[in-house]
């Protein structure tokens, strides 16, 4: 016997045994999420889910999945959604919010202390917080205190931060002898020799013969 998909939320929890044995076969084709939700719903609310023993709720969760194909933890946290609420629709989407734990006034006040001891490293800055909290009892430091060091680098690097604390640092100069051709240096010591490259390139074009120039003071 086939049974439509009309006929699903019909059924008797023992002809819902016979589906899953394979002994009779249902036609049946769902379009769509909201589909899917409707249909476990009727089937729920027609079995009386609430009221069937164990052994037959695992036969109704049994049924509903092989129409859905869902999987056993989707259909357990959708039957369990019907038993709490009697109906089962999607949920809205919800983005997590996690509150900061640190607030605008603590970046301006991490600034402040940066500022005053000229940018010391991470964990020096974060031993003077814990410091100005736990000997000194600021109440300001107390959320700065517990700051981890990864997280106080982080702060740096925040927006709030950087409107408060700007560093610039101009580009340094570096003086590079190389190609500088200048009189040699004896600084007053006799006997002082020079040897260049042009030294040896004359020397290669007259083969035999080496060139030594010589500066004495």
């Amino acid at each position: 016997m086939t049974f439509q998909v009309q006929q699903a939320e019909q059924l008797s929890i023992e002809q819902m045994e016979e589906i899953l044995r394979g002994r009779r076969r249902m036609e049946f084709k769902l379009e769509g999420q909201a589909e899917v939700y409707r249909l476990i719903q009727r089937v729920l609310s027609q079995c009386h889910y609430s009221q069937l023993g164990k052994r037959e709720r695992g036969v109704a969760r049994a049924y509903l999945i092989k129409l859905t194909d869902l999987s056993r933890a989707q259909a357990t946290r959708l039957i369990g959604r019907w038993r709490w609420i009697r109906e089962v629709r999607p949920l809205p989407p919800r983005q997590p919010s996690f509150a900061p734990r640190n607030r605008p006034c603590d970046v301006v006040l991490l600034a402040r202390v940066d500022a005053a001891y000229e940018d010391l490293s991470g964990p020096a800055i974060r031993r003077i917080l814990q410091r100005e909290h736990r000997v000194y009892h600021k109440p300001e430091f107390e959320r700065l205190a517990g700051l981890s060091v990864s997280h106080l680098y982080n702060l740096r690097r925040s927006e709030t931060y950087r409107r408060r604390r700007v560093r610039v640092e101009p580009t340094r100069g570096t003086a590079v002898s190389i190609a500088e051709r200048r009189k040699p240096d004896a600084r007053g010591r006799p006997g002082y020799l020079r040897v260049d490259r042009f030294t040896r390139a004359r020397r290669t074009a007259r083969p035999g013969r080496i060139t030594l120039t010589a500066s004495t003071a």
